[in-house]
């Protein structure tokens, strides 16, 4: 509790030092500062979205190529298994 009383009288004695000085803060410079930032940053993001989306889609394109040429692959193989099975049933007689 006493630390908190501490902290109390601290931060009111920082407030009327700020308040009396040329360097008080002003919400509307903040305010002001903010929204251009946050407009900056807002347009930078949309044309990244937009950058992005035909790179995204082309590497989506390129992935399902690829898991194609994959699955033919596993396919092909999957096929010369089954074709060696049956030759050797058909060698045993069966």
């Amino acid at each position: 509790m006493l630390v908190k009383k501490k902290l109390v009288k601290l931060l009111s004695l920082l407030i009327i030092m700020c308040a009396g000085s040329a360097h008080a803060f002003d919400l509307e410079d903040y305010a002001t500062t903010y929204r251009a930032t946050r407009d900056a940053y807002l347009k930078a993001a949309n044309e990244q979205k937009l950058a992005e989306g035909p790179w995204a889609a082309s590497a989506r394109a390129w992935l399902d190529v690829e898991m194609n040429e994959q699955l033919k692959n596993e396919n092909a193989k999957a096929v010369e298994l089954l074709i060696k099975m049956k030759s050797k049933i058909a060698q045993c007689g069966m």
